[in-house]
């Protein structure tokens, strides 16, 4: 687990496994999550009930493994300006 600070000053965890890869909010809503089924990147947890909106931001099923670090890593950044570290690399995105 890593506890990190968003560009933006907002307080972020991260945890993996190995295999998947979570980005909670400072309410411990999930705004980010990476795994071999796919890419979820959502809004907090209080824009989800204030914007009444959906939830994802950048939801993605079809996108090949080698490339799914890459593209969560920057979802990420340009959704919520949280960098997602190395160390937290799922093995089999390679």
């Amino acid at each position: 687990m890593n506890i990190g600070i968003s560009v933006d000053g907002n307080a972020v965890q991260i945890s993996s496994d190995g295999r998947t890869v979570w980005v909670n909010d400072a309410t411990g809503c999930c705004i980010g999550r990476l795994g071999p089924a796919g890419i979820d990147v959502h809004r907090t947890g209080p824009e989800q009930m204030t914007v009444g909106a959906s939830q994802c931001l950048d939801c993605a099923h079809d996108v090949p493994k080698e490339k799914m670090w890459d593209y969560f890593v920057n979802s990420m950044f340009l959704n919520h300006n949280v960098y997602v570290p190395e160390r937290h690399r799922p093995g089999w995105s390679w």
